[in-house]
């Protein structure tokens, strides 16, 4: 069986797979099999049930405007439905000058975004300035799944999609 091949460009790797959905599960699953003891077969399934599960939660994020700290999160804002009005960090790995801020936040407000979402290991102080301007919250994130502390990568998206949901 041919492997999706997963772009390098995110840290969000295992949800361009959920894209492809059940053909990219056997990756998926041997990724997760390799690190947690769980059968092959029982992931895939398990995957299945969720997949079916996130569809109603990711009905109620679709459109939904919000600005991301970083580009790294543009899969999971194409699997969400999300629309990033905008970045905090527009240029990777560069803090954001005040001007671009100052920018941001008008942007954020014509557009109705209240949230703004990144990954737990970047650092907070713009992006909780942002959320208090917008007059909503900062949603941090896992940056991936936690299988050296026996999370699943079912329970990691479960995770996820829930902090969205209340957040956003």
């Amino acid at each position: 069986m041919t492997r999706p091949r997963i772009p390098a460009r995110t840290r969000w790797p295992l949800l361009a797979a959920l894209s492809a959905a059940v053909p990219a599960t056997a990756s998926v699953a041997d990724a997760q099999t390799k690190t947690a003891p769980v059968s092959k077969k029982a992931f895939v399934a398990s995957l299945r049930d969720a997949q079916a599960r996130w569809k109603k939660t990711l009905e109620k994020l679709k459109g939904r405007p919000i600005v991301a700290y970083h580009r790294s999160l543009a899969y999971l804002s194409d699997w969400t439905g999300l629309v990033v009005v905008d970045h905090i960090e527009s240029k990777p790995g560069v803090p954001p000058d005040p001007r671009h801020v100052a920018e941001l936040i008008a942007l954020a407000r014509q557009k109705g975004a209240r949230a703004v979402v990144q990954e737990a290991f970047h650092p907070t102080r713009t992006s909780e300035l942002v959320a208090s301007k917008l007059g909503g919250k900062l949603l941090r994130i896992p940056g991936a799944t936690n299988f050296q502390g026996g999370q699943g990568y079912v329970a990691f998206l479960d995770q996820v999609l829930k902090r969205l949901v209340e957040g956003t």
